[in-house]
């Protein structure tokens, strides 16, 4: 009597669909997570950045008596040269100088149409001081849940009048008063 041997030699087409389904479905769980942690490291930096120039301008206002007046944007690919932030020959940047080696620019440093303002997707710090007496240092968070509640509101001193946001997405600012949330 012969006796067939059942001995299996391989994985069925089914078998092997379900488990590339159950790897792309767990990679995709870890690539969502991964770009949220790292949406909150350009954030952490961001705030880390406008702390530390906060800082060299209190130093400068404590040299000078005042803070450098204008206004001057991150973004390196604007056509104004005196108003780039990092740019070689630029006020802010020859101003502060002794007080740090390089002046940060955003993670991401990017503008979108109309250049110059905040909305969605677009990513820079601006610093404005029309007077010299105060000033304000504004970047967009991509989680606005990571800065601490503005101590004075978008009315006090520090707060000046047209700055560079279009939109409600300026959600972070650095003033000789504080700094925090933009409501």
């Amino acid at each position: 009597m012969k006796m067939r041997s059942s001995s299996k030699k391989g994985f069925t087409l089914i078998e092997l669909l379900v488990v590339m389904a159950i790897i792309s479905l767990l990679s995709s769980i870890v690539s969502a997570s991964l770009s949220n942690a790292r949406s909150k490291a350009r954030d952490a930096v961001r705030l880390s950045d406008i702390r530390q120039i906060s800082t060299a301008l209190e130093l400068y206002y404590s040299d000078w008596g005042s803070y450098p007046s204008g206004q001057f944007l991150s973004i390196q690919t604007s056509p104004d040269s005196a108003s780039v932030w990092g740019g070689s020959g630029s006020a802010i940047s020859t101003a502060l100088a002794p007080y740090l080696k390089k002046i940060p620019t955003d993670p991401r440093n990017n503008d979108v149409n109309p250049p110059g303002c905040y909305f969605k997707g677009s990513y820079f710090y601006t610093y404005l001081s029309p007077t010299g007496k105060d000033y304000g240092i504004y970047a967009s968070l991509e989680n606005p849940k990571t800065g601490a509640l503005d101590p004075k509101g978008p009315t006090g001193p520090g707060y000046p009048t047209g700055y560079p946001c279009c939109s409600s997405d300026c959600m972070y600012k650095a003033s000789n008063g504080g700094v925090g949330i933009v409501n």
